[in-house]
């Protein structure tokens, strides 16, 4: 994971095309997956295949997600007297929670191109 920052500081001195290669992560390594919030992703939680909103990242490789139909949700999770809570997962157990991005049209159409170990 990457800061805000350090993104820009990418582009200023190798370009945009450094940044958003389709197969390399900035390590080098083979990518496995971008995540921005907002992204729609599509992930295995609680027995089930559940659609989920990226909410927050943290800087240590946690990802916070909630229901794509949720609202409210910062103010909600910050009440002690709401049950609701974000979901969470570090970054690296995304693959055992057979996570990946996914679409959702303006018409409600899921665009799921399925999990790719």
């Amino acid at each position: 994971m990457i800061s805000t920052f350090d993104a820009y500081g990418i582009v200023r001195a190798y370009g945009l095309e450094r940044l958003r290669h389709p197969g390399l992560a900035q390590n080098g390594r083979l990518l496995v997956m971008r995540l921005m919030i907002d992204d729609v992703v599509r992930i295995e939680l609680d027995g089930g295949l559940r659609l989920m909103r990226v909410a927050k990242l943290s800087g240590n490789g946690q990802v916070f997600m909630v229901g794509l139909h949720e609202a409210n949700v910062d103010a909600r999770n910050r009440d002690p007297g709401s049950e609701f809570k974000y979901a969470s997962k570090m970054a690296g157990s995304l693959m055992s929670a057979q996570a990946r991005r996914v679409t959702v049209s303006v018409t409600g159409d899921l665009r799921d191109p399925g999990f790719k170990p």
